[in-house]
């Protein structure tokens, strides 16, 4: 609220000509218009409402109230409104002038405590529109006339978001990243980051390399701005890249295309859950925090900086260990296991030896009760049912359960075709290769890419130093446990 002045309450009754005028404006928020006055901007209101103050109370000085919002949404507080009414129940105003009666409000419930403020006070009510407001019924009525209005706003908005859900289409709003204005197709360059970035998260990767990545690149958000890792893991989380949109909790074919496929978005989201655990410190700083393990205990070992001048080292976190666990240089580790890995990446073998085997009987078998279930659910109950053989209540919950059952099957098979093709993603590209191209290619892997590759090779374990040489590195302290 801005003034000219601030009155006190009259102390004689020849002072209330001295007493301020109140000017309100206001503008709701709402980018569709609230009435004929929601396209008149808040200092254009003020300006009008005090070239009638000047006509109509000669010198008398002004002070303006003034709210950026709606009033017809009786769960919000507008600041200045309810100060214009406390000081109009206090007799500091002379008039309340406004520009048209729904620009001071939209609620009658608002109107009639305005009106008994200013009868109270004896404040004059004023639109610059309609001039002085001498008959309240006329007051109500073009404030019923005003919530009216909005009502019927409101539930044409909602009838056409009603549509728009239940048929997939374009809600408004900004764009997705992804697609084109309005969801009408896919933005190429965009689309293909988008894709990518499901596959290297398959592939091991961190969302904060992928975030890297993509600014390297030259992409930003749709609004202008840099990707943080806590954009893009969002990012992946929503469902609009499988080509719908949700209404009422639901998937609804969207009127876009599919950036990816529902297993690929499924096995990233099983992928993404698996991290979403508190992160060790160091944990992302070192090549095998969390893949190696302490050959005492079994527990995972992380890189953490020391007070040593050799630098930082590996250590095992178990809260029951004994110092005889030992540490080890994190540079050290690295280079033993860097070693072992590309020297197995590039034998010739490789590229079969870490074939997984799908269960073909496993998968028939799901198959066959996916069938049986179906069948049940969309033919079997609803015929008993029309027979009378079960009631409404019976059919809901039996067709719960299936689904239940239904979507573990999908879920088993979604886990079988990520663990089938998750080998020949982590190793792509660096197996069948010479021993220096392979090197090449492993070492020009981001830090996540690297653990995942070795953690789909097998397991590195630190074992205590056998000769006891304090100070001397031994390589035989490392142990590679290979999966096959």
């Amino acid at each position: 609220m801005t003034a000219d002045s601030r009155a006190t309450a009259p102390a004689t009754a020849g002072a209330v000509l001295a007493l301020p005028v109140a000017s309100y404006a206001r503008r709701s928020k709402r980018a569709t218009g609230d009435g004929k006055g929601a396209f008149i901007n808040i200092a254009d209101q003020h300006a009008q409402n005090r070239a009638y103050a000047a006509e109509a109370f000669p010198g008398a000085p002004v002070v303006e109230y003034d709210d950026n919002m709606s009033a017809w949404n009786p769960d919000l507080i507008r600041e200045d409104w309810e100060r214009m009414l406390d000081d109009t129940r206090a007799g500091k105003l002379r008039a309340v002038i406004g520009r048209y009666a729904d620009r001071l409000t939209r609620q009658p419930e608002q109107g009639e405590a305005l009106l008994s403020a200013c009868r109270k006070s004896r404040a004059e009510l004023h639109t610059t529109s309609g001039g002085h407001i001498t008959s309240a019924l006329m007051f109500r009525i073009e404030l019923a006339l005003a919530a009216e209005e909005s009502d019927q706003k409101s539930r044409r908005m909602t009838d056409k978001h009603r549509t728009l859900g239940t048929s997939g289409a374009y809600p408004g709003g900004r764009r997705s990243f992804g697609y084109t204005d309005k969801m009408a197709d896919v933005n190429p360059r965009e689309a293909a980051a988008y894709a990518d970035a499901f596959t290297r998260i398959l592939n091991g990767e961190s969302i904060s390399s992928i975030a890297r990545r993509w600014n390297a690149d030259g992409l930003r958000t749709t609004n202008g701005n840099l990707f943080t890792p806590t954009v893009v893991s969002r990012m992946l989380r929503r469902r609009y890249v499988l080509g719908v949109r949700q209404w009422e909790g639901k998937d609804v074919p969207a009127t876009w295309p599919a950036i990816v496929d529902a297993s690929t978005f499924a096995a990233v989201q099983r992928r993404l859950a698996a991290n979403d655990v508190p992160d060790v410190k160091g944990g992302r700083t070192y090549e095998l925090s969390g893949v190696l393990l302490c050959a005492e205990c079994g527990s995972r070992m992380y890189g953490t900086p020391t007070h040593l001048k050799s630098g930082p080292a590996y250590v095992c976190r178990n809260p029951a260990r004994v110092r005889s666990h030992g540490q080890a240089r994190t540079d050290k580790v690295w280079s033993v296991v860097r070693a072992a890995v590309i020297r197995r990446l590039s034998n010739v073998d490789a590229s079969g030896v870490f074939v997984v085997e799908a269960d073909r009987d496993a998968a028939e078998a799901r198959q066959a009760e996916r069938a049986e279930l179906e069948a049940r659910r969309d033919e079997e109950i609803p015929d008993a049912a029309a027979l009378g053989e079960y009631t409404p209540a019976q059919v809901k919950r039996m067709t719960a359960t299936i689904n239940a059952r239904l979507a573990e099957l999908a879920a088993e098979d979604d886990a079988e075709t990520d663990a089938v093709s998750r080998p020949a993603r982590v190793l792509a590209g660096l197996v069948g290769l010479s021993l220096e191209d392979t090197a090449a290619a492993f070492d020009a892997l981001p830090l996540d890419r690297q653990s995942a590759v070795m953690a789909e090779l097998g397991t590195p374990v630190l074992r205590r130093d056998p000769d006891r040489r304090r100070g001397v590195w031994n390589p035989r302290r490392v142990l590679i446990v290979w999966n096959v």
